[in-house]
């Protein structure tokens, strides 16, 4: 079967507590000059009244609501749910499952979480696509979503200054095509030295209740993560272009996941004349880790940039070490 995916909906939710660099000074020895000339990142939004269930739920109906101004759309046609992120509320039940009830979508779905961390879209992507393909349905419902401030120290150099909450989510229709329209690929290495958080109670001895777990937070190896992402990110870029029998130049936009600006940066270097296509957002919401590029493409919908007809690549990276593309006409 040859088939296309079309973007039917998009949406973000972002908490409302911002924090900007100028207040980071007060948890970490650093200036906010620092902090925007080597990550990009100006400000971010961590939770405090919301959590990641009201973040994708508001994400998931924003979407919703804009694929519902297609009058042959209704939300009774979705048939799978996917959040991808690292920072479920519960160790289960999972954060798409809880987004199906707070929605009230159709109890026919396949709802499942993904945690491919910041590549988790990208698995969602296709996942999805997989699934629709197989007969499973019209509509996906792919959800980005984050609260790493629950993982997060702020005086934490290393990490402190980077991530942030929130969520984006994009319902996606199955189209048939005379030529597939949709490809996706993705890479996978054992690595938990790099990029890492450790699980709920890990460690725990549940013969000696009085024994002290250190909390869940996340642990990154900034150097060798910037080493290994502006490498991935071209191997994607490449692969998938050559699969879909396109060169990078055919792409008209390249959403990478917003880790840090300088990893985009260097990875622009290597595509000359094809700066400009490189979408960057991440100055205004940090590191979002999945929710990143679900989050950049509700932005560029409302900006009128996902115009039908373009092609875009979208490409994520992270630990795992988890990298991957996945490209769709518009």
């Amino acid at each position: 079967m040859t088939y296309g995916m079309k973007l039917a909906g998009t949406g973000k939710a972002l908490p409302c507590r911002l924090l900007t660099n100028e207040e980071l000074e007060n948890y970490m020895q650093t200036s906010r000059e620092w902090i925007e000339s080597h990550t990009g990142i100006r400000q971010r939004y961590l939770c405090t009244e919301e959590n990641i269930l009201t973040l994708a739920a508001q994400a998931a109906q924003q979407a919703i609501e804009q694929a519902e101004k297609d009058p042959s759309f209704t939300r009774e046609k979705i048939r799978v749910v996917l959040a991808a992120t690292s920072t479920g509320y519960y160790a289960f039940p999972s954060v798409a499952a809880m987004t199906v009830g707070a929605l009230g979508l159709s109890e026919h779905v396949y709802a499942a979480d993904l945690s491919a961390a910041c590549t988790g879209f990208i698995y969602g992507l296709g996942t999805a696509a997989s699934l629709l393909a197989s007969g499973m349905g019209e509509y996906a419902l792919i959800i980005g979503c984050e609260e790493f401030s629950r993982i997060l120290e702020l005086s934490d150099r290393s990490t402190g200054m980077l991530f942030g909450d929130g969520a984006g989510a994009a319902v996606i229709r199955l189209e048939p095509s005379a030529k597939q329209t949709f490809f996706w690929q993705v890479w996978t290495r054992g690595n938990e030295e790099w990029l890492s958080c450790p699980g709920i109670n890990c460690g725990r001895d549940v013969f000696c209740p009085e024994q002290k777990t250190e909390p869940s937070l996340i642990r990154m190896n900034g150097p060798e993560v910037f080493r290994f992402a502006v490498k991935a990110i071209p191997q994607a870029i490449d692969q998938v272009c050559a699969l879909a029998g396109k060169a990078p130049a055919d792409i008209d936009h390249i959403v990478c996941h917003q880790a840090n600006s300088r990893i985009i940066d260097a990875v622009k270097k290597k595509y000359p004349g094809l700066e400009g296509r490189f979408y960057i957002n991440i100055g205004e919401y940090g590191n979002t880790s999945a929710a990143s590029i679900p989050i950049a493409l509700a932005e560029m919908d409302e900006k009128g940039l996902l115009q039908s007809g373009r092609t875009l690549l979208t490409v994520g990276f992270g630990a795992g070490l988890t990298w991957g593309g996945a490209l769709l006409q518009l």
